[in-house]
């Protein structure tokens, strides 16, 4: 989490800006991970602190009297019928109606932007116009962990196969930007 915030902050000086970059994904990877990292002796030291022990966690079945309530007799106060219960969700629009025609007009705008090559004189002018311009310019870091993010924001909106290739583009690049910042301070200083 540190790492993504100070890789976030070389980008900005904006407080606003680094709070907004950090999205409700990262928040539960953050979690998740954390969650994971912390053993189950902490947790344990943590109940014990607060006054919790083994011999206060037994509970007596008469501590909730409406669990002995028969569910029939539950029924017969609710103020709808069976069978407006069961066709009570069978109207909610669960996905877009329309996604077939989104696919099929995404494709015929990438057709109609892509060049003409059916004269071989103009392919053959593209290839040399490509071996022109063949030079790569150097590539930063910043530069390579937004791709990473694009790259992990695409495998969750489409294709899950890249998931672990992003993340991994991700750690790799704020560890080597947070190296290069603490080097950087450490040669100043």
């Amino acid at each position: 989490m540190l790492r993504a915030l100070l890789a976030t902050m070389e980008e900005t000086d904006d407080t606003a800006n680094v709070c907004r970059s950090v999205t409700l994904l990262d928040a539960i990877k953050w979690t998740v991970k954390a969650w994971q990292a912390t053993q189950a002796s902490t947790i344990q030291k943590c109940f014990r602190a607060c006054g919790f022990t083994a011999e206060n966690t037994e509970t007596s079945d008469d501590e909730y009297p409406d669990d002995d309530i028969p569910l029939a007799d539950l029924v017969l106060h609710l103020c709808f019928q069976l069978d407006e219960l069961t066709s009570l969700d069978t109207d909610v629009q669960t996905h877009d109606s329309e996604w077939e025609a989104d696919i099929v007009n995404c494709y015929r705008k990438d057709d109609a932007d892509a060049p003409d090559t059916a004269d071989p004189a103009d392919a053959a002018n593209d290839v040399d116009h490509q071996e022109e311009t063949v030079e790569v310019p150097p590539v930063t870091l910043k530069e390579i962990r937004n791709f990473a993010l694009r790259l992990q924001w695409y495998g969750h909106e489409t294709d899950g196969d890249f998931l672990a290739t992003a993340d991994i583009l991700i750690k790799s690049s704020e560890i080597k930007i947070v190296k290069q910042k603490c080097a950087l301070k450490q040669r100043v200083i």
